[in-house]
């Protein structure tokens, strides 16, 4: 049952809707399925995150999935080939006031970049962090104003350059 919020990826390299939710409740686990678009078969298990799922991408090239989830303020890296799970808290985050939102993906250089609203790593503003796809922190990109929404962000690795929606100045 993934009522609340469920957030969808596409690993185009197998035909696979990758999907993400939970029963929206406070510390409830969260589920991640994946959906075979050519045969319909549907498999699922408990993920590793608590609360809303808030953001989701996937690798289609290693099909390394990443979700951010509402209540434990981390990061979770399944492999979805090879089953593998992995549970990482953003830096410096200590409550769920700095929860993960959106994800993107960059498949040429195998990078995740985590949205946050607002930031762990400075004083103010909202970060995003990049992972490579172990879970290892890259780097924290500060300065931001993401809206509280998770904010969508688009990628072109080949340029090395992403987009991204930020609050306007009022």
């Amino acid at each position: 049952d993934w009522n609340n919020s469920p957030a969808v990826a596409y690993d185009y390299g197998r035909n696979v809707a990758v999907l993400g939710g939970s029963h929206g409740c406070f510390l409830c686990p969260t589920a991640i399925g994946q959906l075979d678009l050519a045969t319909g078969v549907l498999r699922f298990h408990v993920g590793l995150g608590t609360g809303t799922v808030n953001g989701i991408a996937v690798d289609p090239n290693t099909h390394i999935a990443v979700t951010t989830s509402e209540d434990d303020f981390s990061v979770e890296f399944y492999d979805l080939v090879k089953g593998t799970l992995r549970q990482v808290v953003l830096p410096g985050a200590t409550s769920q006031l700095y929860s993960g939102g959106a994800v993107a993906v960059d498949p040429v250089h195998r990078l995740f970049l985590v949205g946050q609203e607002f930031s762990s790593t400075a004083p103010s503003g909202s970060s995003i962090h990049v992972f490579d796809e172990k879970g290892n922190l890259v780097e924290s990109l500060n300065g931001f104003d993401l809206p509280a929404s998770p904010a969508y962000m688009a990628l072109n690795p080949s340029r090395r350059m992403g987009y991204v929606i930020v609050t306007p100045d009022l």
